[in-house]
């Protein structure tokens, strides 16, 4: 994969709740799992390229999301590690992630909603931040290669996909709540 020279700024991220579209945490884990390794406009909060060779191993409770994924990263090279998503940044300090050895080998905490470069582990490494936006795609098109890129692709229509999982759209506020 060829990275382009030059450093990128890129700015923190709001997320798609706060522009009306309310995104289930458990959607964006399937999709990590079923998209990630297919996207080249993957980055870090910081601007750097992440290609996904392998997203991990899905988790079970009390541990990341995904075990032993397996990213390439640009100007470093490969890093194995875990991986935490969250819809925003700042709900790993208020689920207790922070001070929880079993997140220590979390190497990217992937969110839509971020407000710093990285996330401090329990070890007091830091881990990568990705924004996820990429994942919410309508479909995973090779060209997307900039922000600007992402903000004009067509975005998901998330209640069909909730549909076709078996959550039935509301109709009503009652249901909606």
């Amino acid at each position: 994969m060829a990275y382009p020279v030059g450093a990128v700024s890129y700015p923190l991220h709001m997320i798609a709740e706060d522009r009306g579209c309310r995104i289930p945490e458990r959607l964006l884990a399937k999709l990590w799992k079923e998209r990630a390794a297919r996207l080249t406009a993957l980055r870090t909060e910081s601007g750097q390229r992440i290609r996904v060779v392998y997203p991990g191993l899905s988790g079970v409770t009390a541990a990341p999301d995904f075990r032993d994924a397996l990213m390439e990263v640009e100007g470093v090279g490969f890093v194995r590690g875990d991986v935490e998503l969250y819809i925003r940044q700042k709900d790993w300090d208020s689920h207790g992630h922070s001070g929880d050895p079993n997140y220590n080998g979390v190497v990217f905490h992937g969110a839509l909603g971020v407000h710093s470069e990285d996330t401090r582990l329990q070890s007091g490494v830091r881990a990568l931040v990705v924004y996820l936006s990429a994942l919410l795609l309508d479909s995973v098109t090779p060209g997307l290669e900039s922000e600007s890129d992402l903000e004009t692709a067509p975005m998901i229509n998330l209640w069909q996909v909730l549909c076709q999982r078996g959550f039935p759209r509301p109709t009503t506020l009652d249901e909606v709540e």
